[in-house]
């Protein structure tokens, strides 16, 4: 027996430090490719990565909500941005944006990893004989692909989840508690912290039916509940106190789909995973798990059915939920009216509680592996296998590597052929503005030029009336752009229908030599707020375009993804035609 059990050590402690490695080796590209690294472009360079930097050069990190930061749209009010209370803006602020991304990465693989594991340790599959398959899962977990700009707000799901859990079995040790009240500073309170809230006031519920509430874990629940109302303070005052704001949101308008439809799309999330909260589950854990439910789950010890049962149950329930709510540009057309009433009274997309589902697969997946080998032994290569299969799966997911086609950070932001843009144009940027052609404009927000257009998830209402002056010629010639803008509008882009139909209304390779030949803008609209310079990756047909004269081309080579063509709107003449 002592021979036995020093064998299970040094496999727990190879398990251990393999774990660890498969960590370490995701996250060295990170840091060795550095500005070099091409990121996710899509909700991230696009949007987050940005936001953190022209709040921090502003200057307005503390001002009131209201307080215009006129780097975009002339003036959007602060409460559009992070608040200062959100960890991953001290990140921004301290590191630099490129080395903030890193270290943000760093640790939600970190926390994902130490989360998991002393979760499924203690709470999920005690067994000691199952530590080893605690590591390899953990160690799936914190090389998913996370979502940059939900922080911990997945990855330190399955942490907070533990200390919780501890807290309610009595345990009222001070890490605990730290955890419990730090975790909302890391996290998103609309993304991920509701729909944890949810279920675990739930499960508060059932245990006070049963009588088996400890002293504290009501408390902790109401700590974490007030923590994350401290975090977002602004978004609660503007939301209950607020006036002289008026956001764009107003007009999100859900297109219907049938039941069939939502039905298929609640299919394919549960199947596939979500694309913000990928849980990578589909082709190795989704199997594993399908197995174990059809031929073990009803020969297991109980208390491991009932968490299996219970978390696969919530993950179906959530899945149909999303099916049925959809997102802003879309939902169940029977449940449209209803969706509406409840939006008014509470503003949360209910359909993201799938943010919760990465941590719940793991959670389903460690309960398969560890029934699997406590009732056949002889197994415990094939769930190291599969684990590894797994592992595998998630590196070829990497986000360096599935973006490796795409330009790095360094070469999407172009700061040199950006700086030589200014310089030509030789004002100070903020007497100006700029427009975007064919290319995001975070690019131009992130070299200091004061823009017009933008992304942003929150803005003023009359300003997105504003700005749909200007593009409201090249909305009439694509259904799909007016039906995206009118109806959703988080992205204010310079469209072009033109563009759109050549392979989409952005171009991500220099040296792109389509030529726009008729770009329907409304010119007197775009001087008249403080428009100037048309930044633009692609040829516009000048003879076609009277009022839009070619300046300057700075071509990219090696440096930039982009070739830029200065365009200046010069005159009052109308551009506006269909």
């Amino acid at each position: 027996m002592p021979s036995l059990g020093r064998q299970q050590f040094s496999q727990e402690k190879n398990a251990y430090i393999l774990a660890w490695a498969v960590v370490f080796l995701y996250l060295v590209p990170y840091a060795y490719f550095g500005p070099d690294a091409p990121l996710l472009i899509h909700d991230n360079l696009d949007a987050n990565f940005v936001w953190f930097k022209v709040l921090i050069d502003s200057g307005a990190n503390f001002q009131a909500n209201l307080f215009p930061i006129r780097q975009i749209a002339d003036g959007v009010p602060r409460l559009a941005f992070p608040a200062e209370t959100d960890g991953l803006f001290w990140l921004y602020k301290v590191l630099g944006p490129i080395s903030a991304y890193s270290a943000s990465r760093a640790l939600m693989s970190l926390a994902g990893f130490a989360g998991m594991t002393l979760l499924l340790r203690r709470h999920v599959i005690p067994d000691e004989r199952s530590n080893w398959i605690a590591y390899g899962v953990a160690a799936c977990f914190a090389t998913l692909p996370f979502w940059p700009a939900g922080f911990l707000s997945v990855a330190g799901m399955p942490l907070v989840l533990w200390s919780f859990l501890n807290i309610r079995q009595g345990d009222n040790a001070w890490h605990n508690w730290l955890i419990i009240v730090v975790f909302p500073f890391f996290s998103s309170l609309v993304l991920s912290g509701f729909f944890l809230l949810c279920p675990l006031g739930v499960l508060w519920l059932w245990d006070a039916s049963r009588h088996r509430v400890t002293r504290y874990s009501l408390m902790a629940l109401l700590v974490l509940a007030l923590s994350y109302v401290l975090v977002n303070y602004r978004l609660f005052f503007s939301v209950l106190f607020e006036e002289g704001f008026v956001s764009h949101r107003v007009e999100f308008l859900a297109e219907g789909i049938s039941l069939a439809q939502s039905m298929k799309r609640a299919f394919s999330l549960f199947v596939s995973g979500q694309y913000h909260a990928h849980s990578l589950h589909s082709y190795v854990i989704l199997p594993v798990v399908f197995g174990f439910a059809v031929c073990l789950c009803w020969r297991c010890e109980p208390r491991l059915r009932r968490v299996f049962l219970v978390t696969a149950a919530f993950i179906l329930v959530t899945s149909v939920l999303y099916g049925i709510w959809g997102s802003p540009t879309w939902g169940w057309e029977g449940g449209l009216e209803l969706k509406r009433a409840l939006n008014t009274v509470l503003p949360i997309n209910l359909s993201r509680a799938h943010f919760l589902h990465p941590a719940l697969w793991m959670i389903l997946f460690a309960i398969s592996l560890a029934a699997m080998q406590a009732r056949w032994r002889r197994l415990g290569p094939v769930v190291a296998l599969v684990i590894g299969f797994q592992i595998a799966y998630q590196f070829s997911r990497h986000e360096l590597w599935v973006n490796r086609k795409g330009p790095s950070v360094s070469q999407f932001f172009a700061e040199k052929q950006f700086r030589e843009i200014g310089e030509f144009i030789g004002k100070d940027k903020s007497e100006y503005r700029v427009a975007s052609l064919g290319i995001h404009p975070s690019v131009a927000q992130f070299n200091g030029f004061y823009t017009l257009d933008g992304y942003l998830a929150n803005y003023p209402l009359e300003y997105k009336h504003a700005f749909r002056k200007i593009i409201a010629g090249e909305l009439e010639r694509d259904a799909g752009l007016k039906k995206g803008f009118d109806g959703w509008g988080s992205r204010f882009y310079l469209f072009s229908s033109e563009l759109k139909r050549h392979g989409g209304y952005l171009v991500n390779r220099s040296g792109n030599r389509f030529v726009v030949e008729k770009l329907s803008i409304d010119q007197e609209a775009f001087r008249k707020m403080g428009g100037r310079y048309i930044f633009s990756g692609v040829r516009i047909n000048e003879s076609a375009n009277p009022g839009i004269r070619l300046r300057r081309t700075f071509l990219g080579g090696n440096v930039s993804a982009w070739d830029i063509y200065l365009y200046e709107v010069e005159s009052d003449v109308v551009g506006a035609t269909s």
